[in-house]
């Protein structure tokens, strides 16, 4: 009886089709029965059945049968694609703004224009970010991540023999008694008020240019910064798409928005948010101290494709340490070019369950800064269409200013990765270094237009193309490089 009110309780939770099946594989597996074995009737039939594979059997047979009679062929074809080649970097997002028309246009050579990149790292050994002659364009590596603790007061007294220094100089050339005296020393500065010692710092963050990077985030942006086709393929000739003399059996690449230009790379990523805001406001520092120690311009702008919250309950939006610093970089005559954040997008848990929206007045830092150039996203080829990616963070900033100033191309951007590899990211963080590659492009061509940081955001403001979405969204619209020089 137990057995038989289990089967009850069973059969009343199966759903209809399940039913369905089963009386209809019950069927197909009668109608295989000899006739004296079915004088029983099917309940006798069934008492005697001892294992019900047979049944199943039966109607994958049935189904099978069924499948060949719709389709015939074999094997089936649901879809045919053509084998498109894949082409290793960003050949639609750069065409998208104009870069490639204005750098062949106005014959803009950026190889004496040096861009920071304030990052995860650099691959220095990319191939793509090597000149004609396959020298690194990275001139030097750095790593903040650390800076906290190289400038930290705890080094008063610090010796040789201390565990973290010994770690530390594990894979740096530095003598373990010069390098405790050199932090004993920062720290006496530190201790009296006076300003940081960067050439004792240096030796520090100077790292070799083997190193790996943090990520991959870094090599990807400096892609599109500044990939070089012709370092990737220097044998091939160039040939257009298309044309007899291109040559399908080999792999094209394209140009990112200045192949030739000169890179620093500048590692900040630590292992808190505090320590990373205090790394990237020593490296926008340090950046200062660089420049101000040639009487030129040593590097002309920086490139910050990261973001971090605004902290409302300690200072005003555009007031916080990171944006005040880059304030400071923009006077001393440095573009800055900032994401504007992912944050465009929300998932929120409620009590009343999950809510998912659109956010306003979500501007990360630095991108809340007012002198950099705050950068959204938009689709790689189609933004007219598209209009502003959904992640995308929008204005105005917490204050009531005007952001983000303008957008770029910054979905599925295929790019540089580590280790010579090549790879599809999204995020404001790759619209914003189109717009880097732009400013660099102007200071190429217009050497009036070096360390005039607000005057070129003004020119790629006005000269930015309408997408006719909302102001807080697209800021002053779409990035246009060919009309930004035309412009000047």
């Amino acid at each position: 009886e137990e057995s038989k009110a289990e089967a009850a309780k069973l059969l009343a939770s199966s759903t209809s089709l399940d039913r369905y099946v089963a009386l209809a594989g019950l069927i197909l597996w009668a109608s295989t029965k000899k006739e004296e074995e079915l004088e029983s009737g099917i309940s006798g039939l069934l008492q005697n059945a001892v294992d019900p594979d047979e049944m199943f059997q039966k109607l994958d047979e049935l189904f099978t049968d069924i499948q060949h009679d719709t389709y015939p062929a074999e094997p089936q074809i649901w879809q045919v694609s053509l084998n498109r080649k894949a082409t290793a970097a960003i050949e639609k997002s750069v065409p998208a703004v104009k870069g490639d028309a204005a750098r062949s246009v106005f014959r803009v050579k950026c190889d004496g224009i040096a861009w920071a990149v304030i990052d995860s790292g650099i691959d220095g050994d990319h191939p793509a970010l090597r000149d004609s002659k396959r020298r690194p364009r990275v001139v030097k590596h750095f790593d903040f991540s650390d800076i906290r603790r190289i400038v930290s007061l705890d080094n008063a007294r610090i010796e040789p023999g201390e565990p973290w220094l010994v770690e530390f100089l594990k894979d740096r050339k530095l003598d373990p008694a010069q390098a405790a005296a050199d932090l004993r020393s920062l720290a006496d500065d530190a201790n009296n008020d006076r300003p940081i010692h960067w050439e004792l710092v240096e030796k520090f963050i100077t790292i070799e240019g083997a190193t790996p990077p943090h990520s991959g985030h870094g090599t990807h942006v400096a892609g599109i910064i500044g990939a070089s086709a012709a370092a990737m393929t220097p044998s091939l000739p160039a040939a257009a798409p298309g044309s007899p003399e291109e040559d399908d059996s080999q792999p094209r690449f394209a140009d990112g928005m200045c192949p030739d230009i000169r890179f620093y790379d500048f590692r900040v990523l630590s292992k808190s948010l505090e320590d990373t805001e205090f790394a990237i406001i020593a490296a926008l520092q340090y950046i200062r101290y660089l420049n101000e120690r040639h009487s030129y311009i040593t590097i002309h702008g920086a490139n910050l494709s990261l973001s971090i919250p605004h902290d409302v309950r300690n200072f005003a939006c555009g007031r916080t340490p990171v944006c005040n610093e880059c304030e400071r970089l923009v006077d001393s005559g440095v573009t800055v070019v900032a994401a504007a954040g992912n944050l465009g997008y929300h998932s929120f848990e409620t009590k009343e369950g999950s809510y998912e929206g659109y956010s306003a007045y979500s501007i990360t830092d630095p991108g809340n800064a007012d002198g950099v150039i705050t950068v959204g996203a938009t689709h790689r080829f189609w933004p007219h269409t598209y209009g502003v990616s959904f992640f995308s963070s929008r204005g105005p900033t917490g204050d009531g200013r005007m952001k983000p100033d303008l957008v770029a191309p910054g979905e599925r951007i295929r790019s540089c990765l580590p280790e010579g590899e090549w790879g599809e990211l999204d995020g404001t963080s790759m619209a914003a270094p189109h717009v880097s590659g732009a400013a660099a492009m102007l200071m190429a061509r217009y050497s009036e237009l070096i360390a005039q940081p607000r005057e070129i955001k003004r020119i790629l403001c006005e000269s930015a193309t309408d997408l006719g979405r909302e102001r807080n969204f697209q800021g002053h619209g779409m990035l246009d490089v060919l009309r930004a020089f035309q412009k000047v």
